[in-house]
């Protein structure tokens, strides 16, 4: 998975960028996250549905209908529940953040 950190007309955000073309994932309901079905130790790939699904099983070598596969959308609350995030918090410390970046700074 490709994060990226952005920042468009002042304004900081995180891209996620597509394993298969690079491309941002602008939408979760357009990308899933994909691995090869074994033991479950494998690497999670990030790729758009539909096509770049298509590829990384080749890449992979394997058939698309043997990937392990989970909605894109799930990923944030997993990923919660992985590394024991406390949501409100982590909302909470982002708009701290996010406020912090909108003073500007003087320039020295």
């Amino acid at each position: 998975m490709a994060l990226r950190s952005v920042t468009h007309d002042g304004v900081h955000r995180f891209a996620l960028h597509c394993d298969s073309c690079d491309r941002p994932i602008v939408d979760a309901a357009q990308g899933s996250t994909v691995w090869r079905d074994a033991e479950g130790t494998e690497q999670a790939l990030t790729v758009h549905k539909g096509d770049c699904q298509r590829a990384i099983a080749a890449t992979l070598g394997v058939d698309v209908n043997r990937l392990g596969f989970d909605e894109l959308t799930y990923l944030p609350s997993r990923l919660e529940q992985v590394l024991l995030i406390d949501s409100e918090k982590a909302r909470a410390s982002a708009a701290f953040l996010d406020r912090l970046r909108a003073i500007p700074s003087k320039k020295t």
